[in-house]
């Protein structure tokens, strides 16, 4: 499925062309937890910005695409597909999301580093900083305010790890992630208007 947004094409290849990959398994590492506020504080250059709005405005197209006829089904929380399995040990919380092949997902922005664990599958991510096919078995940390697009090309199992005093699960999610709900919903405003 095309999406489009005002000025441009969403394709992943123009927001990321052919050789703007990025090591994520040797990503540098900033303040450990950051708030909305302090995310959109830090310094990033024109690049990572630009990056920054795409998968922002991918976020929106998703929500508001037409999908009748596209045989697409559009994935939210709540969906069994979204659900991940969590486990919880005093001060952590490992997140396990089981993705199937073809899914292309935008993830939640995190609130602080955390650890990943690759151990089934291979991907294409995208982030603000460039992308770069993952495959199993690896392990990397990501830095606090991380998002991702993940186009997934074999059945995947990523899981996360987070220091987290919560075992309250709705508690231990709005713990882990930024709310930036009403910044995809202005986002979507902007795009219908």
């Amino acid at each position: 499925m095309a999406l489009s947004r005002k000025g441009g094409d969403l394709s992943t290849d123009l927001i990321f062309p052919a050789g703007a990959t990025h090591d994520m398994l040797n990503e540098p590492l900033g303040p450990y937890r950051l708030t909305l506020e302090e995310f959109h504080a830090l310094p990033v250059g024109p690049l990572q910005l630009e990056r920054r709005e795409a998968i922002r405005d991918l976020a929106a197209a998703m929500f508001t695409a037409d999908l009748t006829g596209t045989g697409l089904e559009r994935i939210t929380q709540g969906h069994p597909l979204a659900d991940p399995v969590l486990h919880f040990t005093p001060g952590i919380c490992a997140r396990e999301l089981h993705m199937a092949a073809g899914l292309r997902v935008v993830g939640l922005r995190h609130r602080q580093e955390h650890l990943n664990i690759i151990s089934k599958g291979r991907a294409t991510v995208m982030t603000e900083r460039g992308k770069q096919e993952i495959e199993a078995p690896c392990s990397f940390m990501s830095p606090a305010g991380t998002q991702r697009f993940v186009w997934v090309h074999e059945d995947m199992i990523w899981t996360t790890i987070h220091r987290c005093d919560e075992t309250d699960k709705d508690k231990a999610l709005a713990f882990i992630f930024m709310d930036e709900d009403e910044v995809i919903a202005e986002r979507i405003l902007e795009m219908s208007a």
